[in-house]
């Protein structure tokens, strides 16, 4: 029995298009799946050993620790306590002077940025990094420089996220010392050495960027951030004597602006209606001189 669009190209078309969009969806899914499915399919084609166990260990979000939520408090407390302020200051000079103190007892300044308006007022953006273990005392020590308008403080408990990039990280670190067995000793066939190199490189550079992971949460777990914006008081702007002169002053940079426009006003309407101008003019005197010798000629 022969189906009614075998005849029909078009809804064949139809018909395997989508098959193939499938199937190539499914080899680019199949391809692009986590990284470490070629070590470990190396490893296990090589060596015979079953490492799928080590493999979901690596991919679940708890970790190997299979631990009841309960048993979460025997890992070590790893905590990342930042603090934001805003301090009102009453002299820069004096605020800088026990800011230095300050950072050299607790730890160091990793950002300063000062700025001065029009009016004298000097203001400054401070990245502090103090010691993690002192930083209530580090934070009291900077908010005792001034009046404190803003505080906000946030702690992060980083200790589940850290456990977990140690596990993943000894995981690649024991599949990347297996790898590098299999490369040394030349063991299975050429096409699975090469699949090695291969699975060693992709794993060398996760390694690589985990240890980048572990550097930058290790320093904010040693060092806590304190964020300040200081700034001097708005009343500073009085200090400097008020001069009766400044509104004449004013006055007359006013007035000197608008003479300026106008000059300019003119001087352009002037160039614009310039070619219009003479040639009006000429207009007329050719018309004066016609009309007078038609005067001339009709007269007898």
């Amino acid at each position: 029995m022969q189906l009614p669009f075998i005849g029909n190209r078009r809804a064949l078309a139809l018909v395997i298009t989508p098959c193939i969009l499938v199937l190539i969806i499914g080899v680019a899914g199949w391809a692009l799946r986590g990284r470490d499915s070629l070590a470990m399919r190396v490893l296990c084609k090589t060596t015979g050993i079953d490492i799928t166990e080590e493999k979901e260990a690596s991919a679940s979000p708890r970790g190997p620790n299979l631990n009841p939520p309960g048993d979460v408090k025997l890992l070590p407390q790893k905590l990342i306590r930042n603090a934001k302020l805003s301090l009102e200051i009453k002299q820069y000079e004096r605020f800088e002077a026990s800011l230095r103190a300050l950072t050299q007892r607790f730890g160091y300044l990793s950002n300063i940025q000062v700025s001065q308006d029009e009016h004298g007022v000097r203001q400054a953006n401070i990245t502090l990094r103090a010691e993690a273990s002192r930083f209530d005392e580090a934070l009291e020590a900077f908010k005792s420089l001034g009046t404190v308008k803003h505080e906000e403080i946030s702690v992060e408990d980083v200790t589940r996220s850290y456990a977990d990039l140690e596990a993943r990280f000894a995981n690649k670190r024991t599949c990347a010392g297996r790898l590098r067995e299999i490369i040394q000793t030349r063991a299975g066939k050429l096409s699975d050495v090469i699949e090695a190199e291969q699975a060693l490189s992709e794993i060398t550079e996760q390694m690589e960027s985990m240890e980048a992971q572990k550097r930058s949460m290790d320093n904010q777990l040693s060092y806590s951030t304190i964020t300040a914006q200081v700034c001097e008081p708005a009343a500073i702007r009085q200090d400097k004597p008020v001069s009766l002169w400044l509104p004449v002053k004013d006055s007359l940079k006013e007035a000197r602006g608008a003479l300026i426009g106008t000059l300019a006003f003119v001087l352009a309407a002037v160039i614009v209606l310039s070619p219009w101008t003479l040639l009006a003019l000429g207009s007329y005197l050719l018309w004066r001189r016609f009309r007078g010798r038609g005067k001339e000629v009709v007269e007898p």
